[in-house]
C-alpha cells in the first residue's frame, strides 16, 4: 500500500496575512491618544492652557486663555512606522518640487493637504486660533526645515510659502477672501513639531516622559507599577472622550463633558483632592497642585477624612496670609518658639505618630502658651494648624 503524503501542518504565525491595515490605523489612534493625553498634562502647569478636546476640529485641541478671551491651538498627528521616514513638501502642502507635466489643481491639492487641513481652522476661527500645529514621530526634509525657518522669520520669499500665499484663497477661503497680510497672519500661525518619539508605536519614551511631568507638579512619589497605571488611565481617558458620539449641535458645557478633559479630571487620575486643589488654587497658591498633593499624601497615609484634607488645606492658605502680613508684629524670640512648637507636632505627623484629635489637643497647648505670653491677638487656633500644613508643603517641596 503506497505511503500518504504527509500534508505539514501550519500554526497561525506561519503565513503572513492578507493585509494589517486594522494594526496599522490603531497605531495611529494610539499615537494621536498619546498626544493628546501629554498635551493634557501642560494643564497641570496653570499656566493658561485649562482644556483639551479629543478628536474635535482636529485630532485634538488645546484651550487657552488668555485674561476672559479663549484662544485655541489645534494638532494634527500623523505618525510613521519607519522612524527615518521624512516628510516633504508633497506630502504635507500638497505642492509639487518641479511642475508636473500634467495640468494640477494647485489649490485644490492644498485644500486636501495636511497643512491645508490644519490652516482652515485659522480661517476659520481667525484671532480665537493661535497656532496650527502639524505633530509626527518622524523628521522632515530639508525643503520643509526651510520652511519652518522662513515662517519663523516671516519671511514668504520662499518659492513653496509663495505658491501657498498665491493660492490661499482659492484652496481654504471660499467667498470671504483674505488680503496679504490676513493670508501671511494665517499661515504665520503653522508650526511643526518632527521627531516626537513618544507618539511613535511601542513608544517607552511617552511613559518616561509623562511620568517626570506628573512627578514635578505633583510631587508624587511613584513606583513603576503605580506610575504606569496612571499613564495609561489618563490614555484610557483620552481614548473614551475621543470616541464618544457628538451631535452637530453642542453647547460649550456638553462639549466639555463628551469631548474635553480639565483639571478636575486629572486630578481624579492623580487621586488628588479637587476641594483641596480647589482650595488653595483660590487662595493664590502658585503651586497648588503641587501642594495639595502633598497634604494628600501625608494626611490619607495617617487616615485623614476628605473634608480634614481640604480643612487643613484652608488653614494652610490662612496661615500663609498671615504670615505675609503679621509676622512682623512679634519679635525673633517669638516667632522661633512658635515655629519650634509647629515643627514638633509636624515631625510626629510626618513619623505618622498623630491623629487629627491628637494634633487638636497639642494645638490648645500652644494656644495657651501664646496666650500667657500675650501673642494671641492677631492669631487663632485654625492658622496654628495652618502653621503645620505650610511647614510640611516647605519641608517636601
Amino acid at each position: 500500500m503506497p505511503n500518504k503524503t504527509t500534508i505539514p501542518t501550519l500554526e497561525l504565525h506561519d503565513l503572513e496575512p492578507r493585509e494589517v491595515i486594522g494594526r496599522d490605523i490603531i497605531a495611529r489612534f494610539e499615537g494621536q491618544f498619546r498626544g493628546a493625553s501629554y498635551a493634557c498634562l501642560a494643564i497641570l502647569e496653570g499656566n493658561g492652557i485649562d482644556r483639551v478636546y479629543c478628536d474635535y476640529h482636529d485630532d485634538f485641541v488645546q484651550r487657552e486663555l488668555v485674561g476672559v478671551d479663549k484662544r485655541y491651538h489645534f494638532f494634527q498627528v500623523k505618525t510613521k512606522g519607519k522612524r527615518n521616514h521624512q516628510w516633504g513638501v508633497l506630502d504635507l502642502f500638497g505642492i509639487y518640487k518641479k511642475k508636473p507635466k500634467d495640468k494640477i489643481d494647485q489649490a485644490s491639492l492644498i485644500e486636501q493637504s495636511f497643512v491645508g487641513r490644519l490652516l482652515i481652522h485659522a480661517v476659520r476661527f481667525k484671532d480665537s486660533c493661535s497656532r496650527v500645529v502639524f505633530l509626527t514621530n518622524v523628521h522632515v526634509d530639508d525643503d520643509i526645515e526651510e520652511i519652518i525657518n522662513a515662517i519663523e522669520a516671516g519671511d514668504f520669499s520662499n518659492k513653496y510659502l509663495k505658491t501657498l500665499v498665491d493660492n490661499f484663497n482659492d484652496a481654504l477661503c471660499g467667498s470671504e477672501k483674505f488680503d496679504d497680510s490676513e493670508i501671511k497672519n494665517s499661515i504665520g500661525k503653522l508650526s511643526f513639531q518632527p521627531g516626537e518619539v513618544r507618539l511613535g508605536a511601542e513608544a517607552p519614551e511617552f511613559e518616561a516622559l509623562a511620568t517626570h511631568y506628573i512627578r514635578e507638579f505633583s510631587e508624587i512619589d511613584l513606583d513603576h507599577a503605580e506610575a504606569k497605571g496612571i499613564v495609561e488611565s489618563l490614555i484610557s481617558l483620552v481614548r473614551s472622550k475621543s470616541f464618544r458620539k457628538i451631535l452637530s449641535a453642542v453647547s460649550e458645557k456638553e462639549l466639555d463633558e463628551k469631548a474635553g478633559i480639565g483639571i478636575d479630571d486629572l486630578l481624579e487620575i492623580l487621586s488628588i483632592s479637587k476641594g483641596a486643589y480647589h482650595i488653595l488654587r483660590s487662595g493664590g497658591e502658585i503651586n497648588a497642585i503641587r501642594s495639595a498633593s502633598i497634604i494628600q499624601r501625608k494626611l490619607s497615609s495617617a487616615g485623614f477624612s476628605k473634608e480634614s484634607i481640604e480643612y487643613c488645606s484652608r488653614c494652610k492658605i490662612e496661615w500663609d496670609v498671615w504670615w505675609r502680613d503679621k509676622r512682623h508684629f512679634l519679635n525673633e524670640f517669638d516667632l522661633n518658639f512658635l515655629q519650634e512648637s509647629l515643627n514638633e507636632i509636624l515631625q510626629d505627623l510626618i513619623d505618622n505618630k498623630i491623629t487629627l484629635l491628637e494634633i487638636q489637643r497639642r494645638i490648645i497647648e500652644i494656644w495657651q502658651e501664646l496666650d500667657t505670653m500675650k501673642l494671641t491677638s492677631t492669631l487663632n487656633r485654625d492658622l496654628l494648624v495652618g502653621g503645620i500644613f505650610s511647614a510640611l508643603v516647605r519641608s517636601e517641596s
